[in-house]
């Protein structure tokens, strides 16, 4: 194989990358930033969980939570899901958007921390592919 070949799987490799992971990742820090910054606080409640199946089969839990806000109920259900079946009735803070009160978001650290995870980890796995790329562009130079 040619080493032009090689140049051209990698860079194949961090577009795809870059397209499909970074970018839709990038797209939810900023919309978070973008709610909290103009957020309004209030108490929502977990009313049912909604139970997926990951791709090897695993369960895959979704709270459906319940808030009010402007004297009107509204629920959402989070974009990421966890192994572990959240409780019925429990209470969260919930962060939404006055003017767009359907547009909302859990408001803990524990979300935000594993937000902050999957921005460094997609970073990390992006530095490698850049290192693969220089690694075999090195001999051109």
């Amino acid at each position: 194989m040619s080493k032009y070949w090689d140049i051209s799987i990698v860079l194949i490799m961090i577009l795809f990358f870059t397209r499909i992971i970074i970018y839709p990742l990038f797209k939810e820090v900023i919309k978070f930033y973008q709610l909290k910054r103009k957020a309004t606080k209030t108490k929502g409640k977990i009313v049912n969980v909604e139970e997926l199946k990951d791709p090897d089969g695993l369960k895959m839990y979704k709270p459906i939570i319940e808030y009010i806000a402007n004297d009107n109920k509204f629920y959402f259900i989070p974009n990421d899901a966890t192994m572990y079946k959240p409780s019925i009735g429990k209470k969260m803070e919930i962060i939404y958007d006055a003017e767009s009160p359907q547009k909302a978001s859990i408001n803990n650290k524990r979300f935000i921390g594993f937000m902050y995870f999957k921005v460094i980890f997609t970073l990390g796995i992006l530095m490698i592919l850049f290192f693969l790329l220089v690694k075999v562009i090195k001999p051109f130079i």
